[in-house]
């Protein structure tokens, strides 16, 4: 990473390193198919996450970059606790091949217990922690849109988001340092109908857009915006930093009388936009850093804690015994 980083700033490696994290991806998975030691298997599917590691790096986004951090540190952990869990399954069973393991959740339901949970998070099976490297992996792929990365991630480049013309580019730049820094669209007329959309981060992503169709609306941030069009005061303007809205756009043709409305609102400064046609403000204001921040998902604390209550017992299992009494 650190190589990539300071000697190609400017990404002349990327399809080098994409091409080589397929091989590396196609190498490794191929080869843990053909071995019957349960070892070797394990040694085949670690190369085969390294080319994942490598995408993610040859990706040259902040998104890529997270993820093959996320995946580096996530897979030396499962890695090391598979392989130490292997070395208890030869010390129970004699043997590590699978023809001569048949039976064993049966024969020691721990020991097999303590073996499915690291498994199922290097397969990325989700609720499990596996499941978030390998999606922003493939969210960063789809992102970039390049067509290699899109064969990696088995898509189709047409998919790419195309940018948005009405949003300035330094607005989009300014979203992309978090969700707080959200973009407030409105389009129309009061004669024709408003509608608004809200840019956060990247845009909308892979997948984002059937879960917001199976979401349920944001009546609160409705509210908002109906009286920022109707009626704006600067009451209104501090429940939109309170939503994590940083800048207002009213594209071209913007609706005159919601544009003289929003001049004359404290708290909001004019900011300049493309088109001359088309009017934007910035929210003065303090901005809620967890306007946009959902509830607490008990399920992965629980699981996390369980993960390492099984990594503490594969510790604890693998610890030198203090009885050297051969059977």
């Amino acid at each position: 990473i650190r190589a990539h980083s300071l000697l190609f700033p400017g990404g002349e490696m990327d399809g080098v390193l994409l091409v080589a994290g397929l091989l590396t991806m196609l190498i490794g998975i191929l080869g843990a198919i053909a071995q019957s030691d349960i070892k070797r298997l394990l040694s085949f599917t670690l190369v085969s996450h390294i080319g994942y590691m490598i995408f993610g790096i040859a990706l040259s986004s902040h998104l890529g970059m997270s993820g093959a951090i996320y995946y580096v540190a996530h897979h030396i952990l499962v890695q090391t606790t598979l392989f130490l869990v292997v070395g208890l399954i030869e010390r129970q069973a004699g043997a590590s091949t699978l023809e001569r393991l048949g039976g064993l959740a049966a024969a020691s339901p721990l020991l097999a217990f303590v073996f499915v949970v690291p498994a199922l998070n290097l397969g990325g099976i989700p609720p499990f922690s596996g499941f978030i490297g390998k999606v922003a992996l493939l969210e960063a792929g789809a992102e970039v849109g390049s067509v290699l990365a899109w064969f990696l991630v088995a898509g189709d480049p047409d998919l790419d988001e195309p940018l948005d013309p009405d949003v300035p580019a330094y607005m989009v730049q300014s979203s992309e340092l978090g969700p707080e820094h959200g973009v407030l669209v409105v389009r129309g007329s009061v004669e024709r109908g408003l509608g608004y959309t809200v840019r956060r981060e990247d845009g909308v992503r892979l997948g984002e857009d059937e879960v917001v169709a199976h979401s349920a609306p944001d009546d609160g941030l409705d509210a908002v915006v109906r009286s920022l069009v109707s009626r704006p005061t600067p009451g209104v303007v501090d429940a939109l930093a309170g939503e994590g809205i940083q800048y207002v756009v009213l594209p071209a043709p913007a609706d005159p009388d919601v544009a003289a409305a929003m001049d004359a609102t404290g708290g909001l400064v004019a900011a300049s936009a493309e088109n001359r046609n088309t009017r934007a403000w910035e929210v003065d204001r303090p901005l809620a850093e967890d306007s946009v921040d959902g509830p607490r998902s008990w399920l992965r604390i629980a699981l996390l804690i369980v993960q390492t209550a099984v990594l503490v017992a594969v510790l604890v299992l693998c610890a030198p015994t203090t009885d050297r009494r051969r059977r």
